[in-house]
């Protein structure tokens, strides 16, 4: 198992500094997760992909809606438009 210093994910940051302490939290675990699965290595590193998952496992809803869930975790997040040209359907 990773270390705790060695799950730092580059494709999840918040988007501010000023983002909520336990949101960064609930962050770097899911991130981590994420990268102790090697998801970001089996999507080719896919930032708008990763942000998808991670929006996902914290409330699992639409593509659309999954935009407002990590506006909401503080995450920068892709417009709709990249979303559905990036993952179809």
């Amino acid at each position: 198992m990773p270390s705790r210093n060695s799950c730092r994910s580059d494709s999840v940051r918040p988007a501010s500094p000023r983002s909520h302490s336990s949101s960064i939290c609930l962050l770097d675990a899911l991130a981590c997760g994420y990268d102790v699965l090697g998801l970001g290595r089996a999507s080719g590193g896919d930032a708008v992909f990763a942000n998808l998952v991670l929006a996902r496992i914290i409330e699992p809803v639409s593509k659309l809606d999954s935009l407002r869930v990590l506006e909401e975790a503080g995450v920068a997040a892709a417009s709709y438009a990249t979303l559905k040209r990036r993952l179809p359907a």
